[in-house]
């Protein structure tokens, strides 16, 4: 009967409506989550589903799992697939991709900022051997991958470790451990170079081309500035402007009014996050390599 109900929640097009639904099964959900046509999550314990603020689950996903932890700011495809009755984590900032399968039988846990390969997959459990030898049981195999790795297209992950930082490129059979920092590419993949990480420039700022963009997403919705540092000085000045947002390199302030919400591009920390624009804003920032934190979402 659950499931059934499932599928008919699956049809709503409200999110408010399903995130209500979940909420009510035991899931633990923040703020601002959304979910498309056609998509549902099924548990048989939804206390063991928290899912994190900001989150999006796209059209025609079906997500079945024994534990679901999800972060802040993740994004699901479209047509994604979870199936095992293992556990699938994830931190902060990752981008499930489109048509993207997981096998979470062993468990499957993603760092921040891991963007899995569309149209590829990731298993946790082999039948290889148990296929061709009769009484051989099958593994459960775990899959760890760290912060800030992106897998190209059709890529294919299996019972592996991966480190930090890795590039995987497209069409790769990933089925041994990767080192931090790893480019490789092939199948099966090899690793080929160092994957190096650079670090945002203090003057990036000041770009045209960005401030251009930014303000083309908040159109007139609130004042913007962009400034090198934030000082208490230049905050006394805002006191009577409302709302406010600030993107900068540097904060030196401990009190920062809540009508002003402050982007911290060096850290990666927004200050007050909690307004309409910043789902969106988070999400843009995101298309230039920087990934937007804010404290943790607590379990309640």
């Amino acid at each position: 009967m659950k499931w059934f109900f499932l599928i008919v929640v699956s049809l709503v097009p409200s999110p408010r409506f399903k995130a209500a639904v979940y909420r009510f099964l035991g899931a633990n959900i923040g703020r601002n989550f959304s979910i498309g046509l056609f998509s549902y999550i099924k548990c048989s314990d939804y206390s063991q589903i928290i899912i994190g603020h900001n989150v999006e689950i796209g059209h025609g996903n079906s997500i079945h799992v024994g534990r679901l932890i999800v972060g802040n700011h993740c994004n699901f495809g479209s047509g994604v697939v979870v199936n095992g009755d293992g556990l699938l984590s994830m931190g902060n900032n990752c981008y499930i991709a489109v048509k993207t399968y997981i096998d979470c039988s062993g468990n499957v846990v993603l760092g921040n900022q891991v963007g899995t390969p569309p149209m590829g997959g990731i298993f946790s459990h082999n039948y290889s051997q148990t296929w061709f030898q009769k009484g051989s049981r099958y593994k459960k195999i775990p899959v760890r991958i760290g912060n800030q790795n992106w897998f190209g297209p059709g890529t294919i992950i299996a019972g592996v470790n991966i480190g930090h930082g890795c590039l995987v490129s497209a069409q790769s059979l990933v089925i041994q451990d990767l080192p931090d920092n790893a480019f490789a590419m092939g199948n099966p993949a090899r690793v080929l170079k160092r994957n190096d990480i650079t670090d945002l420039p203090q003057e990036f700022i000041q770009t045209t081309d960005f401030q251009s963009e930014i303000r083309s997403r908040i159109a007139g919705q609130a004042n913007v500035l962009f400034l090198p540092t934030v000082s208490e000085n230049e905050l006394a000045t805002l006191t009577h402007q409302s709302p406010t947002i600030i993107f900068t390199m540097a904060v030196h302030s401990n009190a920062i009014p809540r009508h002003i919400h402050v982007y911290n591009l060096s850290t990666q920390k927004i200050v007050n996050p909690e307004f309409d624009l910043e789902p969106g804003i988070t999400r843009q920032l995101r298309g230039w390599g920087i990934f937007m934190e804010f404290d943790e979402f607590q379990v309640d």
